[in-house]
């Protein structure tokens, strides 16, 4: 047990390291509106994937973990991530997550769901793409939140800033309370944050470098005394993207 929650350590970190994944057109929205928050949404083509290098910082109150990975998204079908020199590997998939080290020569396999070790929400393999894109998480329940605005000093200009709030209950995909913040020119979501029941809540901060940025530079997720902080450099869009990952043969499966 102890093996296993170290190897998901290894997974957390490496999944909110993929920062900065990009949904493909399928995994954006089946919504045809035109929502506010439904902004910087760019659609690939299906060929289309992400290369990136993630520098990831995982902390709690006694322990601070940094890796530093590539990263390669292909959207809708995979997020590979891999740790130097091919040590260990990650595929986060639609229908599985799986994982290997070569250190010691074990692997993990099985259901997304041990996301929620992680995350704390009943996430799909699609929220966590939008989760990790500065993205609105569930795109299917904004019809449903209510807008308000919120008043803040920009510590760099000293300006007041009015920014939009969006918020609401949900009962998809799992009971609790979302709350949306779209930055002043409304070009960007600046932050997110859902309280799921059963779950410590999760809050997400997002940095860009301009508004015109596609992908947050910097993302800042806590939940209880968690806290990762990952940031995303050398973004490149690849149009023959692979996701090459095989588990070695004779290692050993964590129970």
């Amino acid at each position: 047990m102890i093996k296993k929650r170290v190897a998901l350590y290894a997974l957390a970190l490496s999944f909110t390291s993929c920062a900065l994944l990009r949904p493909g057109a399928n995994a954006v929205s089946n919504r045809t509106g035109s929502h506010p928050l439904e902004v910087n949404q760019r659609n690939f083509q299906e060929s289309e994937g992400i290369r990136a290098r993630i520098k990831a910082e995982l902390k709690n109150d006694t322990d601070t973990k940094t890796v530093t990975l590539s990263m390669r998204l292909k959207p809708s079908e995979g997020i590979l991530l891999s740790a130097p020199l091919g040590v260990a590997k990650a595929l986060l998939s639609p229908e599985e997550v799986a994982f290997y080290n070569r250190l010691d020569r074990t692997y993990y396999k099985g259901s997304v769901s041990v996301i929620e070790t992680i995350i704390p929400a009943q996430l799909s393999y699609q929220h966590i793409e939008r989760l990790f894109l500065g993205q609105p998480l569930f795109l299917e329940s904004l019809d449903g939140l209510q807008e308000s605005e919120r008043k803040e000093v920009n510590l760099l200009t000293n300006k007041t800033v009015i920014s939009r709030v969006f918020s609401g209950d949900l009962t998809k995909p799992a009971k609790g309370y979302y709350r949306v913040g779209l930055s002043a020119d409304k070009s960007q979501i600046s932050f997110q944050e859902f309280q799921i029941e059963g779950f410590d809540k999760l809050k997400i901060t997002y940095q860009h470098k301009n508004k015109d940025s596609y992908t947050p530079e910097v993302i800042r997720l806590v939940a209880g005394d968690r806290v990762l902080n990952l940031e995303l450099e050398g973004v490149q869009l690849d149009k023959k993207l692979t996701l090459p990952f095989q588990i070695p043969l004779g290692f050993t499966t964590i129970k």
